[in-house]
């Protein structure tokens, strides 16, 4: 079982962390520990809360969404978004389970019994056996850019007047997240606040 988590920072109602778990009570996503600088000057400034995403997903597929929901939030170090995550996901090997045959590989590699083609040969075998997705990543990243990019935008309120400097803004306003705003805009939702890019 594996599963993903996000931190929310309260005093702005955002995501500042995507990360995955492998353990039966989600102590991963409570703990303070083995966090980056960044992730612990945003810890130490406000309160937070935590999210568990998906649940029950094998460990590939947790790394895959870590990958999505990195890349749909943004990190802060690239300025592209709120995330304190230093990678862009989906490298984490907590709960791989290796095989025998891969054990007495390394096994043989660190005690020098293995010649340097006999190991190249092994990897590119596997690399060959991977499924390529680079080109359904590529377009995820694309339309999460998009997105974001949307919710960056002006919000006008019809019904009062006012307008917001981004989605995140007016969901503060009328106590929603910034998604819900985003899809009342766009039309997935019904627009009961009466709102438009402007």
């Amino acid at each position: 079982m594996a599963y993903v988590y996000r931190h929310i920072r309260l005093d702005e109602n955002l995501p500042f962390y995507i990360g995955i778990g492998s353990d039966e009570s989600f102590s991963r996503s409570r703990e303070r520990c083995r966090r980056s600088e960044l992730w612990n000057k945003i810890a130490a400034k406000t309160e937070y809360r935590v999210e568990i995403l998906f649940d029950d997903l094998t460990w590939e597929e947790a790394k895959q969404k870590e990958i999505e929901f990195i890349a749909l939030y943004g990190r802060i170090d690239k300025g592209l978004g709120s995330l304190t995550n230093l990678t862009d996901g989906g490298e984490g090997t907590l709960g791989v389970i290796v095989s025998k045959e891969k054990r007495e590989l390394f096994s043989r590699v660190h005690s020098g019994k293995v010649t340097s083609p006999e190991v190249r040969k092994k990897i590119s075998d596997t690399l060959k056996s991977k499924p390529k997705d680079e080109e359904r990543i590529a377009k995820f990243i694309k339309d999460a850019l998009v997105y974001s990019k949307s919710i960056r935008k002006k919000v006008l309120c019809l019904d009062n007047g006012m307008v917001f400097d981004s989605a995140t803004e007016a969901g503060v306003y009328f106590g929603i997240t910034r998604t819900a705003i985003s899809r009342q805009i766009t039309g997935v939702r019904k627009n009961k606040h009466n709102l438009k890019h402007v």
